[in-house]
């Protein structure tokens, strides 16, 4: 069951149980050992397009016991031939509703999650198109809704049984809220710094692309708006490439990520699991593998900011990498940043606190106005029609902004001072 659809699981299994309480977690527990047993009877390489309709599987007591638990049926998750293009196969798979509680410590809702997949009869290319009105998690100081979640997918397997092809999304509504969904008999006083977060119109998509003895990973996220304590920044976007990933690299980690689900079922394995992801990781960077930042941008009250750039290494070896100040001497970087004037001085303004409304307003701008006139006087930005520029790069241990050095020691900390 090693598939890209795989994640729908995953990703249940992964939101529905907090950071702080996962490992503890009935909800989690269930899905996984569903999974590993289903993953399991499939083999490493199926056929999914007849594997599917095998399903749903006899589980073991055991996890029976725990997905009756949880969702009041050993069965929670349904596929049956569906309707599919000439010449494919389809299947319908549902994930019936769920509202769970476990101790006060976890708690989950979520409507029905519905999949219509449409694969080959040799069972190595799949498209999905899934729907799924609503999911909540939260614990007992906080939550997090998503809502009207739309996605769809395009993949092929190659002779390696790596999947390639990509994923889009869309969600109507992510709102972060430090509350739990259900309300306390006492609820607590609003935090002064709080963290809630409302955003709109999400839309995702990833990919992952072969192009011989390389691969390429692309990500992105963007929104239509992005609510934080009454402030909104609109149109944020974030378009990231992983670049040159070597083809070995791409298979031996398509493995490691089927094989850690396993792993994430016995805690002991977790550190082994995690160091084989390193050493991957190392790999894909000594071969090339660079980090493209197509698209970094947000519009504040009409301004609009935006960054993009590239990361790399250049003649790394391992042992630079073992090494953070040697692997910092390696590092090659150069971003093109783009930024507004009015945005600094609206900025500035929300970072001043005391005085009246008036008198913020003119503080704010008054230090956006200095810090900006330094940093044009020496020279590490430039000014065009109102709008701030500059090219940082990072080459042979030395930063620069604009082509003017910048100090690293202040930047790291320098030395620590003396004291009498």
């Amino acid at each position: 069951m090693k598939t890209p659809f795989v994640g729908l699981t995953l990703a249940t299994a992964l939101l529905a149980a907090p950071s702080h309480a996962a490992s503890q977690s009935e909800l989690t527990d269930a899905i996984l050992s569903a999974y590993s047993e289903t993953s399991a009877a499939f083999g490493p390489r199926p056929n999914l397009a007849q594997a599917l309709g095998t399903l749903p599987l006899r589980y073991s007591a055991d996890t029976a016991e725990k997905l009756t638990k949880v969702f009041g049926n050993a069965q929670p998750l349904r596929v049956k031939p569906a309707p599919a293009p000439k010449g494919q196969v389809g299947y319908l798979m549902t994930l019936q509703p769920l509202r769970f509680s476990e101790r006060g410590r976890v708690e989950v809702e979520w409507s029905e999650l519905a999949v219509k997949l449409a694969l080959n009869k040799a069972g190595n290319t799949l498209a999905t198109d899934g729907r799924w009105a609503g999911f909540a998690a939260g614990d007992r100081y906080s939550s997090v809704r998503y809502s009207d979640i739309r996605f769809n997918s395009q993949h092929e397997r190659n002779a390696d049984g790596v999947w390639f092809g990509a994923t889009q999304g869309r969600i109507g509504v992510i709102a972060f809220d430090e509350t739990p969904l259900t309300a306390p008999a006492k609820p607590r006083a609003p935090s002064k710094n709080s963290k809630a977060f409302r955003m709109e119109d999400v839309r995702f998509s990833t990919g992952l692309g072969s192009r011989g003895k390389v691969a390429d990973l692309s990500y992105r996220l963007s929104a239509a708006t992005l609510e934080v304590n009454k402030e909104k920044i609109e149109r944020l976007n974030l378009s990231l490439r992983l670049t040159n990933i070597d083809a070995k690299v791409v298979k031996e980690l398509s493995q490691s990520l089927n094989g850690s689900v396993a792993a994430a079922l016995n805690n002991a394995h977790s550190g082994a699991t995690l160091q084989q992801f390193e050493q991957l990781g190392k790999r894909a960077l000594l071969n090339g593998a660079a980090l493209a930042i197509d698209d970094l941008s947000g519009s504040f009250r009409g301004d609009t900011a935006a960054l993009k750039g590239h990361i790399g290494l250049a003649n790394a070896t391992e042992d630079d990498l073992d090494s953070f100040s040697r692997m910092l001497g390696k590092l090659v970087a150069r971003f093109e940043l783009r930024m507004p004037i009015s945005l600094v001085r609206n900025v500035a303004v929300i970072f001043t606190r005391a005085g009246s409304e008036a008198e913020r307003l003119s503080l704010g701008r008054k230090a956006a106005d200095k810090a900006i006139d330094k940093a044009i006087g020496d020279g590490y930005v430039r000014l065009d029609d109102g709008e701030l520029y500059s090219t940082i790069e990072y080459k042979d241990g030395k930063l620069s902004a604009n082509a003017k050095a910048l100090d690293m020691s202040n930047l790291l900390g320098g030395p620590p001072r003396r004291t009498r």
